[in-house]
């Protein structure tokens, strides 16, 4: 038939033997690979690019270099179909490889990034990994962590060691991005990884180190918060820690916070302070009560607010008491925790006392 129609109707078969990927058609449709006919010319490159079909590279390659084409982008997304269908997988690694490393200037970042989401899914990851982590240092942020969905599923042994070797090049930011990842599949086998990163010099990776650690193992938090609680003061891993904290049982993280509580810098005694106000953990309202004394001011305020949800009728006259030997500023702070008590407890005949 192609032989003996023209026009509108050989494309329409050129188009169908290329979607039903008609191999025994292809020599006869390379002949239109070179048709003078553009429209003709691109379906037949469409189709065989459909097809894998080895001889067509060339030809294709020819095209997209050429100077002033109006087609490149289609032709590249030809090229790209093209390696995808091709039966020689090792060949398609290579031509993968090669869009990736050698970076031809007709390859856009988009186009790059689809060859090496390509390379991994060729070659089961292992083997793509060094190529395409070196590729992804020239990636924009946006590409990055799109690369990290290409290897959600590969072996987290093979990735852990394939990133551990490239650690050093790669942004804070993707390291974060994967420790999250590695957070979110909760395998045993990442946990010497993340804990190594709780010790990062980028706050942002510590952070990601916190939540994904507590992923992992929330039975046995208070192992390495404490430490951390000890130490950190930045707001960014102050907020990871309260997040995750939140996930652990009262009777596993306390208590061992409060035993530690006095080696803790400010950061951490805050947040412990916060965390039993949060949770109205009532045995430590006496400790709380103390720290309206501490010896830093954003101590004694957090304890002050935290007494609001902490505080039982009986307390009210050492809030009262606290209340005529603190700073203005620390007043206001501390009479409105104090209305909240008494509006709490307002029928109960020690408020009345008080």
């Amino acid at each position: 038939a192609l032989s003996r129609i023209s026009g509108k109707n050989r494309i329409a078969i050129i188009q169908a033997l290329g979607q039903l990927r008609y191999i025994p058609a292809a020599s006869r449709i390379f002949e239109y690979s070179s048709d003078p006919d553009t429209v003709i010319r691109l379906a037949a490159i469409s189709a065989l690019a459909n097809m894998g079909y080895e001889p067509l590279r060339p030809v294709l390659l020819e095209s997209i270099t050429e100077s002033g084409t109006p087609y490149r982008e289609q032709l590249i997304i030809d090229y790209l179909k093209f390696i995808e269908q091709l039966k020689d997988k090792s060949l398609a690694a290579q031509y993968c490889r090669e869009i990736i490393t050698d970076s031809p200037y007709y390859f856009s970042g988009h186009n790059r990034l689809t060859a090496a989401g390509m390379l991994i899914a060729i070659q089961g990851g292992p083997a793509a990994l060094p190529d395409v982590l070196n590729f992804m240092q020239n990636c924009s942020a946006k590409d990055q962590l799109t690369i990290l969905i290409f290897l959600e599923r590969m072996d987290i042994t093979t990735l852990i060691d394939a990133v551990s070797a490239v650690k050093y090049k790669l942004s804070p930011a993707w390291q974060a991005g994967f420790i999250t990842m590695l957070g979110s599949r909760k395998d045993q086998k990442a946990i010497p990884f993340i804990e190594a990163a709780v010790q990062d010099t980028a706050v942002i990776v510590r952070a990601a180190a916190i939540k994904s650690l507590l992923q992992i193992r929330p039975a046995r938090a208070s192992e390495f918060l404490i430490p951390v609680m000890c130490r950190e003061s930045d707001s960014l891993i102050r907020d990871a820690l309260y997040t995750s904290l939140k996930t652990v049982p009262t009777q596993e993280l306390f208590p061992g916070l409060a035993e530690h509580y006095p080696e803790m810098n400010l950061a951490g005694k805050q947040l412990v302070l916060n965390i039993m106000g949060e949770r109205q953990i009532r045995m430590y309202t006496d400790f709380v009560i103390s720290q309206m004394s501490a010896g830093q001011t954003e101590v004694r305020i957090a304890a002050m607010q935290n007494l609001a949800d902490l505080a039982a009728a009986g307390d009210l006259p050492v809030l009262l008491s606290q209340l005529q030997r603190t700073s203005a500023a620390e007043q206001e702070i501390l009479f409105k925790s104090i209305l909240e008590l008494i509006d709490r407890y307002q029928d109960d005949p020690a408020i009345h006392q008080a």
